[in-house]
């Protein structure tokens, strides 16, 4: 099994989710195969399902309006994670998924919604742990102005297995987000 990685605030103001799984086996596809339809309590949790089954790496940037608790019909009895995710999105007209850096990214279709794209100058971190890795990005000028401009707040990590994680270094300039996020969820 894997461990979940989910950056969020349980407040009004807030604008995105991002989850991470990974699992210790990589595989493109599933073993088995049952035909069965799952219901999950939002597109967060159908996200995670997917991942841990199919022993891939998954990130969700929420729709500013989004309180990701709509329910949500999934089979995930099919072997081809990229049509799963077309039968997700397709639940959810406001998001597009793509394949970014070995996780499967799925995020508002409107540009201006979308923070992942925003590029951060200089993010450097050494030692750090999870919490400190993601106030790290919360304290980056490029992300305040972004989140300033639009009048909206971060949503902070949230996770089961945080003290179980690695001490994380990095250093990255001019880097959009989704790669900074999608390298922590590596760790």
């Amino acid at each position: 099994m894997g461990y979940y990685s989910r950056f969020l605030r349980r407040s009004a103001a807030s604008l995105f989710l991002v989850m991470a799984s990974t699992s210790l086996q990589t595989r493109p596809q599933a073993q088995e195969s049952v035909n069965q339809i799952q219901q999950f309590p939002g597109i967060g949790a159908a996200l995670e399902a997917l991942g841990s089954k199919f022993g891939v790496r998954t990130g969700l940037e929420l729709v500013r309006s989004d309180t990701d608790d709509v329910p949500i019909s999934v089979n995930l009895s099919g072997t081809d994670v990229a049509e799963l995710l077309n039968k997700l999105v397709q639940q959810r007209p406001t998001y597009t998924w793509t394949l970014y850096g070995g996780v499967y990214d799925v995020y508002p279709k409107t540009e201006g919604e979308k923070i992942s794209d925003l590029r951060i100058r200089i993010y450097s971190i050494r030692n750090a742990s999870v919490e400190e890795a993601s106030l790290a990005i919360s304290d980056s000028p490029d992300f305040k102005r972004w989140l300033t401009q639009r009048h909206i707040a971060r949503r902070e990590i949230g996770n089961g297995r945080l003290s179980s994680k690695p001490k994380i270094s990095m250093a990255l300039e001019n880097a959009p987000l989704r790669t900074i996020l999608n390298e922590l969820a590596a760790c």
